[in-house]
């Protein structure tokens, strides 16, 4: 049996087979069902707001290369690839920010452009810096739902909360 439309979360669902006179459910072997079968089953609940499980570079890393890719691997599929955010200034063009300064004013911010892409089913956020970074250089990262129009949302809708904050140090 595959129901045609997803099942809802945390719902309990009935299913019964009936067995009539007319009844032509049969087995493998051409024996027909006699008795009508009545079971139920409850669908698990939302996961919940999604949470960040890895990030590379890794928080406190460093002899990081210069030309490393950013990856943001959450615990579950996102619906909206979200940005990495500032203080609410802006800082230049682009919409995914890091900063050299834990501040993230707008002084310190360097954008990226063009948009990250996903993979892993929609589980890992990537960004490819279009220049290098500077070398010997700390950066301080954070993504999270701190500004309504870069929420980073489930497949359910459910936003992210809070921020999660990371940091790694260039070679």
């Amino acid at each position: 049996i595959k129901p045609k439309n997803a099942l809802s979360n945390s719902t309990t669902y009935y299913v019964r087979v009936r067995s009539d006179g007319s009844s032509k459910i049969q087995d493998n072997s051409g024996n027909t069902m006699t008795e009508t079968k009545t079971w139920s089953f409850t669908t698990e609940g939302a996961e919940g707001p999604p949470t960040v499980s890895s990030v590379t570079p890794e928080n406190g890393s460093s002899n990081v290369s210069i030309s490393t890719t950013i990856t943001i691997t959450f615990n579950e599929s996102i619906n909206d690839t979200g940005s990495i955010m500032t203080d609410g200034t802006s800082c230049s063009s682009g919409n995914y920010q890091i900063s050299t300064s834990v501040s993230y004013s707008s002084k310190t911010c360097l954008s990226w452009s063009g948009v990250p892409s996903m993979s892993n089913n929609d589980k890992t956020l990537t960004i490819q810096p279009s220049s290098s970074l500077n070398s010997s250089t700390t950066y301080y990262l954070r993504i999270g739902n701190n500004q309504g129009s870069f929420d980073i949302k489930d497949d359910s809708g459910t936003a992210m909360s809070g921020e999660y904050t990371w940091s790694f140090t260039t070679q």
